[in-house]
């Protein structure tokens, strides 16, 4: 990904460490936010199936400078693909394919 101003992409990327598991999951994603940006942030949560439906769409706060963790239910999708967006005002922070058993 080639930022369109500076490195500001990259510099909330590394700040804000975001990550998902387990993969392959059968039930329960839990996703964790690391925001060490010392800001207040709102990110866009999205999961879509391998069709492009749009199954969870979440508005997540976190507190600056603090860990924030979610817990996505999962267990009443059909197997399959899904595809993980997390995304502020500006830019995609974070992309995840995972794998429903």
């Amino acid at each position: 990904m080639v930022p369109q101003a500076g490195v500001h992409i990259f510099d909330k990327v590394t700040a804000l460490g975001i990550s998902a598991w387990p993969d392959p999951v059968t039930d329960n994603l839990q996703m964790e936010v690391k925001n060490s940006t010392g800001n207040n942030i709102s990110l866009h949560v999205v999961l879509t199936d391998n069709l492009g439906k749009t199954i969870i769409d979440q508005l997540v706060q976190s507190g600056s400078n603090s860990d924030m963790t979610r817990i996505i239910d999962m267990s009443a999708l059909a197997k399959g693909l899904y595809f993980l967006s997390v995304t502020d005002n500006a830019s995609v922070l974070h992309k995840q394919t995972i794998i429903k058993q």
